[in-house]
């Protein structure tokens, strides 16, 4: 959704809901873009998000999961784990491939 002020939800200081964003002073609901479930801060880094990559490379599901792995390893949990998992998939797009 958009923000009032013409920035984009992912792009915006804060993160707007039903329209309404924090930084209009009028007393709308809003809460900050560090609270923002979906687009969590430790997911973003130098302004872009796993997402973002995985769209502008057009990868395969395999790929973008693979990438998405990795560029977020250790951010939540262990970095092994997420290595592991990133692995996993690639394994699974090299057997789609046929190779």
């Amino acid at each position: 959704m958009a923000c009032k002020h013409g920035c984009r939800t992912r792009d915006c200081e804060y993160f707007c809901i039903g329209g309404a964003c924090a930084a209009n002073a009028a007393g709308h609901v809003c809460q900050s873009s560090a609270s923002d479930p979906i687009n969590p801060s430790h997911y973003k880094s130098n302004g872009m998000e796993a997402i973002d990559v995985i769209e502008a490379f057009g990868l395969s599901y395999q790929l973008g999961s693979a990438a998405k792995y990795i560029l977020r390893a250790g951010k939540k949990g262990p970095a092994a784990e997420d290595l592991r998992k990133a692995i996993w998939f690639i394994e699974r797009e090299i057997k789609r491939i046929g190779g």
